[in-house]
């Protein structure tokens, strides 16, 4: 067997059970059995509402120069064009590394000098970019880029099969909260928004807490379920204006662990019991509503045995829901419910996803701004 058929093989091994970024350093091993002196694999998707180009995977021989990174594709012209050309691109440091760009400096701080892109489409959607880089000036010869872009597309396949099966599991959870009255007070923009500031959020303790881009994203991306065991509430309960009473705040709190049910019999019906991180995501459904000093639902968890994912999307599930009107309450002004949510820090919400919270302030007021509700603020 020659090299390149022993380093297919070899992927064979790859696990469903593992993580993308596990399933990225097995890839990366392989690129390198084959070619050589690739010591940084990475890759970045595209968010076409935001039109921001953020880190997600990562294989590095050292120090990830890229943390937590993001930047406007329309700001970025050499990623710009790649894109738009659908072609990948061999660059030495004599010409890309020349660029000002943040990103070409922190490439270039670490020691980097060849850098091979490459623009990944679905369905000819654009959604996000392959870096791989060496330390070599003179890496990736002409005869070595085949090589690199079977692999790009091996890498594209990967990540698009993940990516798009999560927004599958998401637009067929929009279709059931059509079906009833719930999107009336959960609106898509709602579902933005605690989707955005959860991510700003885990992006500011990501250091404290080790969280890396996968999680980030597989949380951003999560999100919008979290209330999904809703449907099952009946109108009469959910659209209520009044005060309800014990009885119906009982049913109210089921939602947690009926969304569970659902997320589960949605998973088994589309065949994505597979689907990496479906613990993240069942965390977030069910545990969402605990709180820290544990007089939360439905298991009454308190600190840190609520998960991180949990204590995040709490944080900015609660600031959304007091910022705008529902059926039952008057929206608060954005300082008052500010103000609210650092007062339950250490109460109703863990201290360190409060302290980013507060940290973030104008990222998640421009957040509120860019989706804004018609009529509300």
């Amino acid at each position: 067997m020659d090299d390149t058929n022993q380093a297919f093989a070899s992927l064979e091994t790859l696990s469903s059970s593992n993580s993308l970024n596990e399933k990225l350093n097995v890839i990366h091993n392989n690129m390198n059995d084959l070619i050589g002196s690739i010591h940084r694999v990475s890759v970045s998707l595209y968010d076409s509402k935001t039109d921001i180009v953020k880190t997600f995977l990562e294989s590095t021989d050292g120090i990830d120069p890229l943390p937590h990174y993001h930047a406007r594709l329309s700001e970025v012209d050499s990623l710009k064009s790649i894109a738009d050309s659908r072609r990948s691109c061999l660059n030495r440091t004599d010409n890309h590394f020349s660029s000002k760009t943040h990103h070409t400096k922190r490439i270039k701080k670490h020691g980097f000098k060849t850098s091979f892109t490459f623009p990944m489409y679905k369905n000819d959607l654009f959604f996000g970019f392959i870096f791989i880089n060496s330390h070599d000036k003179n890496a990736f010869s002409h005869v070595e880029v085949p090589h690199l872009e079977v692999f790009s597309h091996l890498v594209t396949h990967m990540v698009s099969a993940e990516v798009h099966a999560i927004s599958s599991l998401r637009g067929i959870s929009h279709v059931m909260q059509g079906v009833t009255r719930f999107r009336d007070i959960e609106t898509g923009h709602h579902l933005e928004r605690v989707s955005r500031y959860a991510k700003t959020i885990a992006t500011y303790i990501a250091p404290a807490m080790e969280l890396n881009d996968e999680f980030i994203e597989n949380l951003y991306l999560f999100a919008p379920l979290h209330d999904i065991g809703k449907i099952a509430v009946p109108d009469h309960i959910l659209l209520k204006p009044d005060t309800l009473t014990a009885e119906e705040y009982e049913v109210i709190k089921k939602h947690t662990t009926v969304g569970v049910e659902i997320i589960n019999s949605v998973l088994l019906d589309m065949e994505l019991t597979a689907l990496n991180h479906v613990d993240m995501l069942i965390n977030i459904v069910k545990y969402h509503h605990e709180r820290w000093n544990g007089s939360g639902y439905p298991d009454g968890l308190e600190k840190e045995k609520i998960p991180i994912e949990a204590r995040i999307i709490s944080v900015a599930d609660v600031f959304d829901a007091l910022t705008h009107t529902r059926v039952y309450k008057d929206a608060w002004s954005t300082e008052k419910a500010y103000n609210f949510m650092i007062s339950q820090e250490s109460i109703m919400f863990d201290p360190l996803c409060i302290e980013g919270f507060r940290a973030c302030k104008d990222k998640i007021q421009t957040i509120q701004l860019d989706f804004k509700e018609n009529g509300y603020t």
